[in-house]
């Protein structure tokens, strides 16, 4: 048999540290030449005081994963990322560009602020995560980024400033100073903030009077971290399951019908996601797409597909034209058509069990099209 090729080698290194028991992952296979690593690209709004040795710094090239992928995936984490990123190179060399350009990134963003964190003695607090996502409902994430930022200001949350750090809202704010603060936001804080000092910073009424039932459900244990966490430990990809349910029972119609159907799932199953399902959902405001940021930012599900989501769904269709991303402009710079949530779900049937990543790399897809967009309309108003 012919040997491995380096970067196979530092694959199959990987995927058998993850996917297999400790007891049973064989020796590494070890190359004297140097392995292949993600190219880092930093962003204005990047963690600044991320681990320079983080697992994120090195990424796994093409295998095939078939006999591997039988098992259950587990969460989205800082060592299954880099394998999720070398599973979807291979399923679909289309997004190799956008996973060079972006592979360190998406470590950053889905290994650190999903189910990474689960892998502490001490999870995270859900109640803060639940809040930027309700804040991000119609918004892009630097938007609500911005009004999280003045609301933690306004309802009294610190934010310790370190100068020379500049934050996406201009002010001296490091990113994990911001991640600080981010997670000390309680449900009684903000119950105790009065809604005009909630609506100053920028926060909707509607999202206002939804992030006021949000922490009162919290304060009175309709939800808990337990709740979130057991349904993140039982079935990562649970409440994704449950949207989706959802959205097909209810054709995004009407709240109600897409409550009775999660409850009546809830109640006829042990299952822990749809209980947190039902319980989110329950919440004002909160339907499937709701569910599905807290799957894959929260949770850490490697296998959710917000098919309705405008930004992957201009993603999806910049794919399809041709587009790869990347920086590198490729062929078929137009999107076309967007697809509509069957087209979605055949786009990317090859990317399962990892469409949490190939989704957010959709999302970078979309902004390099707009970033291109905006280049071209001011060279035109500059011509």
């Amino acid at each position: 048999m012919a040997p491995k090729r380096p970067i196979q080698q530092a694959t199959a290194n990987v995927v058998r540290q993850v996917l297999l028991p400790s007891s049973a992952v064989p020796p590494p296979i070890t190359s004297n030449k140097r392995p292949f690593r993600l190219r880092r690209r930093r962003d204005d709004d990047d963690n600044e005081d991320a681990d320079s040795g983080s697992p994120c710094s090195s990424a796994a090239a093409p295998l095939p994963f078939s006999q591997l992928l039988s098992q259950p995936t587990p969460p989205l984490c800082p060592r299954t990322v880099p394998v999720a990123l070398a599973y979807l190179k291979s399923a679909d060399p289309r997004l190799a560009p956008l996973i060079d350009a972006h592979g360190s990134r998406c470590c950053e963003r889905l290994g650190q602020r999903g189910g990474g964190r689960q892998q502490e003695k001490t999870p995270p607090p859900t109640f803060p995560r639940l809040v930027q996502t309700i804040l991000a409902q119609q918004l892009s994430w630097k938007a609500a980024s911005t009004i999280h930022k003045r609301l933690l200001v306004e309802v009294g949350v610190s934010i310790d400033e370190r100068p020379g750090k500049s934050s996406s809202s201009g002010s001296s704010i490091s990113a994990a100073a911001y991640e600080a603060a981010a997670l000390r936001l309680t449900p009684q804080t903000l119950l105790a903030a009065d809604e005009a000092r909630v609506r100053s910073a920028g926060v909707s009424g509607a999202k206002a009077s939804a992030l006021k039932d949000l922490a009162q459900r919290y304060a009175d244990g309709r939800l808990s971290d337990e709740m979130l966490h057991a349904a993140a430990e039982a079935s990562p990809a649970g409440l994704n399951q449950a949207a989706a349910q959802v959205a097909s029972a209810s054709s995004a119609a009407s709240r109600a019908t897409a409550f009775s159907w999660a409850s009546s799932c809830s109640s006829s199953s042990s299952c822990p996601g749809a209980t947190a399902a039902t319980a989110l959902l329950a919440v004002r405001g909160v339907g499937p797409w709701t569910l599905d940021m807290v799957s894959m930012f929260v949770l850490g599900a490697p296998d959710v597909l917000p098919a309705g989501d405008l930004g992957v769904r201009k993603g999806l269709a910049r794919l399809r034209a041709g587009g790869g991303g990347g920086g590198g402009g490729g062929r078929g710079g137009g999107a076309g058509a967007l697809p509509d949530a069957a087209a979605a779900e055949r786009l990317t049937a090859a990317w399962r069990p990892y469409r949490t990543v190939g989704a957010w790399l959709m999302w970078r897809l979309a902004e390099e099209q707009q970033q291109q967009q905006t280049k071209k309309s001011q060279k035109k108003q500059g011509g």
